[in-house]
């Protein structure tokens, strides 16, 4: 074969960030309180969500994780900024899954931005977007989880205090 043919063979079995990424991403302004930005992340089934300042740029990330321990009192009057991750990762929407991949091993990150050439955000990625693109291109049918199969698994019983 052709260099430039092995080429093309192999730039098309790499798979692209926009492949698995989530679209459209859920945003969460940064004059929101911090009950409000919680109520959108559970309203949605998300974990995380970039936090959008006035002007629209993206001022940070707001997970749960960053959520907990607040206070009913700070929930409610704190202002999602307070608690907002303002280090932001990001990756370009037609690059490798493995580079969005590896930032997030690296980095020990649970999400990526997602922008095109003009640094719009246009998704986001998480780990669990990988997991849903794996399964969609396995092959393998989605069952109900009545055909699944799970198995509930207990802690191993104590040894008794007498026998040790």
């Amino acid at each position: 074969m052709q260099p430039s043919l092995l080429m093309k063979l192999a730039t098309m079995t790499v798979t692209r960030v926009s492949e698995a990424m989530s679209r459209p991403v859920i945003t969460v302004p940064a004059t929101e309180t911090l009950a409000a930005a919680e109520h959108t992340l559970r309203t949605h089934r998300i974990g995380g969500a970039p936090v959008i300042g006035s002007a629209g740029q993206i001022v940070g990330v707001i997970s749960l994780s960053d959520l907990s321990g607040a206070t009913s009192a700070e929930r409610a009057e704190s202002s999602v900024m307070e608690r907002t991750t303002r280090m932001l990762y990001g990756v370009r929407v037609d690059d490798p899954l493995s580079l969005a991949l590896r930032l997030m091993s690296e980095q020990n990150i649970h999400r990526v931005l997602v922008l095109d050439d003009s640094a719009t955000l246009v998704g986001i990625l998480t780990p669990m977007d990988v997991v849903r693109h794996l399964l969609a291109n396995s092959g393998v049918t989605q069952r109900t989880d009545e055909h699944l199969g799970y198995v509930e698994i207990t802690p191993r019983a104590q040894p008794p205090a007498d026998s040790q």
